[in-house]
């Protein structure tokens, strides 16, 4: 059996691809959602600018508020998550249902996507100790 970094560099070189898990993600610019109505999303990982990933678990989320002008609040037991931008209803709604596998923040944090689609501008995530 091939280790994990062999299977990495036979993909990035095209001679494979994981069929089954790109199959199963819907992706966007700014997220990912689970395409199968029958599973739900362990972790959601969120990535942000400069290289930084950060995932939490499902049933870590103690609530959520969105407020659409201003932001979406994700609160764990021990982290705060802001998540800025525009049209973020589907995400919300899409997290609710354990859905969202990933959120990628804006790189640039240009607004260059048509008026009607979600952006992302910023992520915040806040640890206590």
């Amino acid at each position: 059996m091939s280790s994990l970094k062999q299977l990495l560099q036979e993909e990035s070189k095209g001679n494979m691809s994981f069929d089954a898990n790109e199959n199963d993600v819907i992706e966007t610019e700014f997220f990912g959602i689970e395409r199968q109505n029958n599973r739900r999303v362990v972790m959601l990982d969120l990535r942000l600018k400069g290289g930084i990933f950060f995932s939490l678990n499902y049933s870590y989320i103690i609530k959520m508020k969105f407020d659409p002008s201003e932001m979406l609040e994700i609160f764990g037991a021990d982290v705060h998550i802001a998540i800025r931008g525009r049209n973020l209803h589907e995400l919300y709604n899409q997290l609710n249902r354990h859905k969202v596998v990933y959120i990628q923040e804006s790189i640039s944090g240009n607004d260059l996507t048509p008026e009607n689609d979600l952006f992302v501008k910023e992520i915040s995530v806040s640890e206590s100790s």
